[in-house]
């Protein structure tokens, strides 16, 4: 035992030595420090400097070329291909300067990766846009890097994932924003069932404060989800995936509307997903040209509901059929007061969730600062922390 430890001593010895070449840009050669070595010795020492030589050529957006290195060292030959095949498939995909690590979530506006910045040394998330409508066939649409650039530029909140810059890379268009460590609100959700009254107040308030600031920057969401909010492991909620559309003159509303007049076959788009339908509101499903904040606030009411009943909303008379008639009878029919469904809860409570919930939308609150200072005082005893660690902690919950 003692034998090996110190195998692996002078293993470790090397390796740092190798390595602190590779970074000094001093010529180390690999065969000259396997030389004086044998046996399992001499095979384990060159796979721990080899995989460190793969690791900085990725790095360095260097190629190894595996037949060179089978030529120049025959004994190692089956080491090099193992090696470099578990590079190949292990291996971070290359955007510019960023390595794509893992995949954090799948938007309807692009899928979001967690990214490490080889110069800066720190993560970052990049959103993949897809290719801009004007290569789908539709000239008078907006490019979708162009467009997200402008809108998401303006943020600057601590409940909203902010944008830093955008770019375009060997033909990928692709956002660059902040890291947000955490889970997404569909998550907990699925996993501790519901909340709390505090915790869901102070939830919904933390998303109210990042929607005031969107509004008051001349946009709506229009993307409002479970999925589209992070919870971060500091206990602040984060609105991810923005589906900007902004406050257009009444002249651009106008030609808008007469150019893209939406009726409700053409919201049951195959592109979007069903989950999303339960947290449209009503003008998103009968007339998109008439959508503004109200309407994020409805999706917001839908959250609400949720998170103190563990339950999407359903209306006074439920409807059964298709997606396509429920979605009508959402337009048409109110929906069920959260005090009949969940007893016990604080009647401001109540009467702030079903006012969220109005199909009028000029029955609902103006604006999501109104939401925050009428919940505010039901936050108290919330802990957003906990929650968090609760949901991490706790299987899966029935659907």
């Amino acid at each position: 035992m003692d034998a090996q430890i110190e195998m692996l001593r002078r293993i470790d010895e090397r390796a740092e030595q190798f390595e602190a070449a590779l970074r000094s840009n001093v010529d180390f050669s690999i065969a000259a420090m396997v030389e004086p070595l044998s046996g399992q010795e001499r095979t384990d020492c060159f796979e721990a400097l080899f995989a460190i030589e793969i690791d900085y050529r990725i790095r360095q957006g260097k190629s190894i070329k595996a037949a060179l290195w089978q030529e120049y060292l025959p004994e190692f030959r089956e080491s090099v291909f193992r090696l470099l095949s578990e590079a190949e498939r292990s291996k971070p995909k290359l955007l510019g300067p960023y390595e794509l690590r893992e995949k954090m979530w799948q938007g309807s506006t692009g899928d979001v990766y967690k990214a490490w910045h080889s110069g800066l040394r720190q993560y970052l998330g990049i959103k993949i846009l897809p290719k801009p409508d004007t290569e789908r066939g539709n000239p008078n649409a907006k490019g979708s890097l162009e467009w997200e650039t402008k809108a998401t530029g303006k943020l600057k909140h601590p409940n909203v994932v902010a944008a830093i810059s955008a770019d375009v890379r060997d033909g990928v268009h692709f956002v660059v924003m902040e890291y947000c460590d955490g889970t997404d609100l569909r998550r907990v959700l699925r996993r501790v069932g519901r909340c709390n009254v505090d915790d869901a107040c102070l939830i919904i308030c933390q998303v109210a404060e990042g929607l005031q600031h969107i509004h008051e920057n001349g946009f709506a969401h229009h993307g409002i989800k479970p999925g589209n909010l992070m919870l971060s492991e500091a206990g602040i909620m984060r609105i991810l995936d923005r589906e900007l559309a902004s406050s257009q003159p009444k002249a651009a509303q106008a030609k808008a509307a007469q150019a893209n007049t939406a009726t409700l076959p053409d919201v049951m788009s195959p592109d979007m997903k069903s989950a999303s339908y339960d947290y449209m509101s009503p003008e998103q499903i009968m007339a998109f040209d008439k959508i503004d904040i109200r309407s994020d606030i409805f999706s917001l009411g839908v959250i609400f509901y949720q998170l103190l009943s563990g339950t999407l909303p359903s209306s006074k008379s439920s409807v059964s059929g298709s997606r396509l008639q429920q979605l009508v009878a959402r337009t048409q029919q109110p929906v069920k007061s959260i005090g009949d469904k969940q007893h016990g809860l604080p009647s401001a409570v109540v009467a702030v969730c079903d006012r969220m919930l109005r199909i009028d939308r000029n029955a609902r609150f103006s604006e999501p600062a109104e939401i925050r200072y009428s919940l505010q005082q039901h936050c108290t005893g919330a802990d957003l922390v906990e929650l968090l660690y609760r949901a991490k902690s706790s299987k899966k919950a029935s659907p």
